[in-house]
C-alpha cells in the first residue's frame, strides 16, 4: 500500500509568501523605516562630524557601536520581560528623540562632542530592536514555513533599506539644508514606532525566551575563551575582525574621499554608501550557491580580495566613475566574505559551542569595525588620504594570502558537514532559508540511526525537543494508529510541536532501518529566525486566505498533489464559520471530510478526555476520510473558528490528478 509522499520542491517559506501576512508586512515595513532612517543619520553624522571636527571625529563617530556593544548587551533582553512589539515601539520612539535631539544641536550650532554623545545614546538604544523583533517573529506565524518566509523578508528589507536610507541623505544633502537631513531619519523613526504601536496593540503578542540577560553574559565569556582555545575557530574569528576592521576603515575614509579629492560633495557620501549597497544586493544570489559547495577556501580567498583590491584601485585612479565601480564591488566583496566566513563559524565550531562562540565573534566584529574607524584618521595623518585608502585595501589582500594554511585545514574539517547540509536543503521549509541559516542547521544537527518498528515521536507526547530530517530509511505517519502518510530521505517532520506548546499531533514510527539527523528545538527555531533568542510561538487567530494553498502544502496527506491539483482542493473545499464551543465531528459518526483550521482554535476528545489542541494551519479528520471508519474523536471549537472542509470525493479527484495512489480501507 502506498500513500501521498511529499515534494521535493523549493519551499513555501519565502519572502513573497510572508507578504501576504499583513502582521509580517507591517513588521517589515517598519524595520524598513528603522534601517532607513538609520543609515541616513549616519549619513549625516559623518557628514557633519567632518565639518566640526575633520578626520578625527568622523572617526570617533564610527567607533560608536564599541561603548553601544557594550552597553546594549542589557537590552537584548528587554523581550523577555516586555511584549516584544512594546520594545519595538519603544526603541523606534526612543531613537527618534535622540535623533531629534541630534537635530536641534545641529540647528543650534552645537560642538561635536554633545553631537557624539547623542549619536552613542541612539547607537545603544538601537541594539534592543533586532532581538525583540526575533522574539515577535514565531508568535506572528501560522506555520513554520511562515518563520522562514518572515526571515527572508527581513532580511531584505535590511539590504533594500540600507541603500534607501542612504539614497534619501543623499538627495535631501543637495536638496534642502543639514536641518531638514537629521530631521527626516527622526520622521521615520517616529512612523516606525506608531506602526509598531499599532502592530503591538493589535496583536497582544509577546514570545518567551529561557535566557537572560546574565546568561548572555555568561555564553559571551564562554564563547571568547573558546575563540582562543580552538586554533582553527581562531582563525575564523580572526578573518572575521579582519573583514569587520576594514569596514569600519571605508566607512572613514569614503566620507574623506567623497568631500576630498573625489570632489563629489555632501551629496557624493551618501552616493557612495548606497553604491556599496548595491554590491551587497548583488551578492545575495552568488551567496546562495554556496550552500552545495566542500571546500570555501577558494570563494574566501576570492571575497576578502574583493575587499582590498577594489580600494587600492580607487586610491590609483581618483576619479569619480572609477571609484563607483570600485564601491561596488567592495560591497559585493564584503558581503560575500561575510557569508563565507558565517558559513565557516557553523562548519567548525561543534554544535553545544555555537551559541556562545558566535556571540563572541558578533562581538569581536563589533569591536574591529569601531577600531577601524579609528585607524582611519591615524592613517590619514600619517601618509595622506590616497595612500591610506591603498594600505585599507592591501591589508586584507595579503592577509588572506599569509592564511592559506589554515584555511586549508579548516575546508578539511568542514567538508565532512556538507553531505548533512545537502540533506538539509531537501527539506522543503528550509527552502527560503539562506546559507548561513542552513550552515546553522547543519553544525546542529545529529545524526542516529533507529531499527525498523520504532516510534521515533509519539502522538500526544507534550516533550517535543526535537526537529527530525530522513536521512536513509522510510517513516509512516499515523493518527489514532491509522496510516495517512509515508515519509522518506529529504523530508522533515516533527516542526509544529517545536513552535507551540502543544502534544504531538501524530506518531511516526519507521518502517526500516532509518537514519535521521535531529536537530533541537532551539537550533531548528534559532536558524529559521536568525537570532540564538528564540521564542514559542503564540496561538495566533488571523489566517490569510491567499497564502491557504502554501498552508495545504505542508499537510501530509497533501503535499504529493500538485499545484494544479492544490488550486482544485482550494476552490472545492467548503468554508465553515464555526462559533466557540461548537462540535466539529462527534466520536463514533461517521464523516469523509478532512478539516483545516484556518482561524480559530480547536480541541480534540477522545473517550472523555482532551488529547490534543489545534491552532491555525493544522488540521483533522483524516483518518475517516481515508479510511471509511467512524470519527476516532470529538473535535470541539474553543474559539470562533474558520474552517476549510476538504472531502472524500474532492481529495481522491485531486490524488488521481497528480499521479497519486490513495489507500481506501473500509472498516472490518
Amino acid at each position: 500500500m502506498r500513500f501521498a509522499r511529499r515534494r521535493e520542491a523549493s519551499g513555501t517559506g519565502s519572502a513573497l509568501s510572508a507578504m501576504r501576512e499583513p502582521a509580517f508586512l507591517i513588521l517589515a515595513l517598519e524595520f524598513g523605516l528603522v534601517i532607513g532612517g538609520e543609515w541616513a543619520f549616519n549619513t549625516a553624522l559623518a557628514i557633519q562630524a567632518y565639518e566640526l571636527g575633520g578626520p578625527l571625529a568622523v572617526g570617533l563617530i564610527g567607533a560608536r557601536f564599541v561603548p553601544a556593544a557594550l552597553g546594549g548587551l542589557p537590552l537584548g533582553a528587554l523581550g523577555d520581560r516586555i511584549p516584544p512589539g512594546w520594545v519595538l515601539c519603544g526603541t523606534a520612539a526612543a531613537r527618534c528623540a535622540a535623533v531629534a535631539g541630534a537635530t536641534l544641536l545641529v540647528l543650534a550650532g552645537t560642538s561635536f562632542v554633545p553631537l557624539l554623545i547623542v549619536a552613542i545614546v541612539d547607537a545603544v538604544v538601537g541594539t534592543a530592536y533586532r532581538p525583540a523583533q526575533a522574539r515577535l517573529v514565531p508568535a506572528l506565524a501560522q506555520t513554520p514555513a511562515d518563520v522562514a518566509g518572515a526571515a527572508a523578508l527581513l532580511s531584505n528589507t535590511k539590504t533594500i533599506s540600507q541603500v534607501a536610507g542612504a539614497l534619501l541623505a543623499g538627495m535631501l544633502l543637495t536638496t534642502a539644508g543639514v536641518g531638514v537631513v537629521f530631521a527626516a531619519p527622526a520622521v521615520l523613526f517616529l512612523i516606525a514606532a506608531i506602526g509598531n504601536a499599532a502592530l503591538a496593540g493589535r496583536l497582544h503578542a509577546h514570545a518567551a525566551i529561557g535566557h537572560d540577560g546574565g546568561d548572555a553574559k555568561i555564553d559571551w565569556l564562554g564563547g571568547a575563551r573558546i575563540l582562543f582555545h580552538d586554533r582553527l575557530i581562531t582563525h575564523v574569528a580572526g578573518l572575521s575582525a579582519l573583514r569587520a576592521m576594514g569596514r569600519g576603515l571605508w566607512l572613514a575614509l569614503a566620507t574623506l574621499a567623497a568631500l576630498g579629492f573625489l570632489e563629489l560633495g555632501k551629496g557624493g557620501v551618501a552616493l557612495m554608501l548606497a553604491l556599496s549597497g548595491i554590491g551587497v544586493l548583488v551578492s545575495l544570489p552568488v551567496g546562495a550557491l554556496l550552500v552545495a559547495r566542500p571546500r570555501l577556501r577558494g570563494p574566501l580567498t576570492a571575497g576578502l580580495a574583493l575587499c582590498g583590491i577594489p580600494l587600492v584601485a580607487l586610491a590609483l585612479a581618483g576619479q569619480p566613475g572609477p571609484a563607483f565601480a570600485c564601491v561596488i564591488v567592495w560591497g559585493f566583496g564584503m558581503s560575500f566574505a561575510d557569508v563565507i566566513l558565517t558559513a565557516l563559524q557553523f562548519r567548525v565550531v561543534d554544535a553545544p559551542l555555537l551559541s556562545r562562540t558566535v556571540g563572541a565573534i558578533e562581538s569581536m566584529k563589533v569591536g574591529a569595525e569601531g577600531l577601524g574607524a579609528l585607524l582611519a584618521p591615524a592613517l590619514v595623518a600619517l601618509f595622506g588620504l590616497r595612500p591610506a585608502i591603498a594600505i585599507a585595501g592591501a591589508f586584507p589582500a595579503v592577509m588572506v594570502l599569509l592564511e592559506q594554511a589554515a584555511l586549508r585545514r579548516i575546508d578539511g574539517v568542514a567538508e565532512g558537514r556538507v553531505d548533512r547540509l545537502l540533506l538539509l536543503r531537501r527539506v522543503p521549509l528550509f527552502g527560503a532559508l539562506r546559507v548561513e541559516a542552513l550552515e546553522r542547521l547543519a553544525a546542529g544537527a545529529t545524526p542516529v540511526t533507529y531499527p525498523a518498528g520504532v516510534d521515533l515521536i509519539v502522538e500526544g507526547d507534550r516533550d517535543a525537543k526535537v526537529f527530525y530530517v530522513i536521512e536513509e530509511g522510510t517513516a509512516q505517519v499515523r493518527l489514532s494508529g491509522w496510516p495517512v502518510a509515508e515519509l522518506g530521505p529529504g523530508e522533515g517532520f516533527g516542526e509544529r510541536a517545536l513552535l507551540r506548546d502543544t502534544p504531538r499531533s501524530a506518531t511516526v514510527r519507521s518502517l526500516t532501518d532509518i537514519t535521521v539527523q535531529e536537530i533541537g528545538r532551539e537550533t531548528f527555531l534559532s536558524a529559521l529566525i536568525g537570532t540564538d533568542h528564540v521564542a514559542q510561538i503564540d496561538h495566533a487567530r488571523a489566517a490569510d486566505l491567499g497564502s491557504l494553498v502554501a498552508t495545504l502544502r505542508t499537510l501530509p496527506l497533501l503535499q504529493g498533489l500538485d499545484e494544479a491539483a492544490l488550486n482544485g482542493v482550494v476552490a472545492a473545499g467548503r468554508l465553515r464559520s464555526v462559533e466557540a464551543d461548537e462540535a466539529i465531528v462527534r466520536q463514533g459518526d461517521a464523516g469523509d471530510e478532512l478539516f483545516v483550521i484556518l482561524s480559530g482554535g480547536v480541541r480534540v476528545d477522545r473517550d472523555g478526555a482532551i488529547v490534543a489542541e489545534l491552532f491555525p494551519g493544522e488540521h483533522f479528520g483524516e483518518i475517516a476520510l481515508l479510511h471509511e471508519v467512524p470519527r476516532s474523536a470529538t473535535v470541539t471549537t474553543t474559539a470562533a473558528s474558520l474552517l476549510l472542509a476538504i472531502d472524500r470525493a474532492t481529495y481522491r479527484a485531486a490524488a488521481e490528478a497528480s499521479g497519486v495512489e490513495v489507500p481506501l480501507v473500509a472498516a472490518g
